[in-house]
C-alpha cells in the first residue's frame, strides 16, 4: 500500500482459505513472519467468499467490523472440488481478513503470516510467505521492492 498512514487500520484481504479434510479449524492467532519497522496484525476474521461475491468490497482504512458485523475465526467449508475453479469455484471456503497497522511514519513490511489454529483437539501452524509492506512514499528502505509493493 503506497503512502500509508501511521496507527490507521489496513486489510489484507485476498487470502482464501478452506478445509481440505472433513470437520472444521478454529483460527487462534495469526502473527506477522519477520515483522520490520514495527507491522502489527491487530485483528483478523475469516468471511465465507459467499459473501465476497454478494458485493462486499473493502480497501484501506477498513477494520474488520467494516467487512463483517458478525466476524468469525471458524473454517467449516470444504475447498472447490477440482472440477469448480474460478467464478464456479469463487463460492467454497473463506477469505482470510488481516488487519496491520505500523507505528510511524517508517515503511513497515513483514515476509507472510503465520495462522495458528485448532482442529479436531489438535493446534497446528502453518506459514503463509509472501511480502506485504504498508509504505511510505519516498521511503528509502531498501527492503521494500518499490515496484511490486510501494507507489
Amino acid at each position: 500500500m503506497g503512502d500509508a498512514k501511521s496507527h490507521y487500520p489496513y486489510l489484507l484481504n485476498d487470502i482464501v482459505i478452506c478445509l481440505d479434510r472433513p470437520g472444521d479449524a478454529f483460527i487462534t492467532d495469526v502473527t506477522p513472519i519477520n515483522p520490520q519497522n514495527g507491522l502489527t496484525v491487530t485483528n483478523f476474521a475469516a468471511v465465507p467468499r459467499i459473501y465476497m461475491n454478494g458485493g462486499l468490497t473493502t480497501g484501506s482504512g477498513n477494520t474488520i467490523a467494516d467487512v463483517t458485523p458478525t466476524p468469525s475465526r471458524e473454517v467449516t467449508q470444504a475447498c472447490p472440488p477440482d472440477t469448480e475453479t474460478g467464478t464456479d469455484g469463487a463460492q467454497y471456503g473463506y477469505t482470510l481478513f488481516v488487519q496491520y497497522i505500523k507505528p510511524d511514519d517508517r515503511s513497515a513490511w513483514d515476509d507472510g503470516i503465520r495462522v495458528a489454529y485448532t482442529s479436531a483437539g489438535h493446534h497446528y501452524t502453518t506459514d503463509l510467505h509472501f511480502q506485504f509492506a504498508l509504505c511510505t512514499k519516498g521511503d528509502p528502505s531498501p527492503e521494500v521492492d518499490p515496484d511490486q509493493l510501494c507507489t
